[in-house]
């Protein structure tokens, strides 16, 4: 179940992400606002306090209307998301071995 409920919210943030990009690339300030505060509240309910960090970083830029800065910020967006889903993966499958 655990994997199931992960592998639906990585399938989710991975869906999203390209219109955080977007928006930000196009200056479309109320979807890089929207994205970047979903990021930042579904990752953190699930413990990804890089992610938050980041993520609240870009939407207070994004409201600020400094969408370009919070482009710069994007890459690193992605990578902690990537390592964060890694890092949850490998402790579901570290529980499951466990308990088997």
């Amino acid at each position: 179940m655990e994997e199931d409920l992960l592998n639906a919210l990585r399938q989710n943030v991975v869906d999203r992400l390209p219109l955080l990009k977007s928006g930000l690339q196009n200056n479309i300030k109320d979807q890089a606002v929207l994205y970047s505060h979903d990021f930042k509240g579904s990752c953190a309910t699930i413990g990804l306090e890089g992610v938050r960090i980041t993520a609240m970083e870009m939407e207070r830029l994004s409201k600020e209307n400094q969408l370009e800065a919070a482009l710069q910020l994007y890459p690193q967006l992605e990578m902690e998301i990537k390592q964060g889903f890694e890092l949850l993966e490998s402790y579901i499958k570290n529980k499951k071995r466990k308990a088997a």
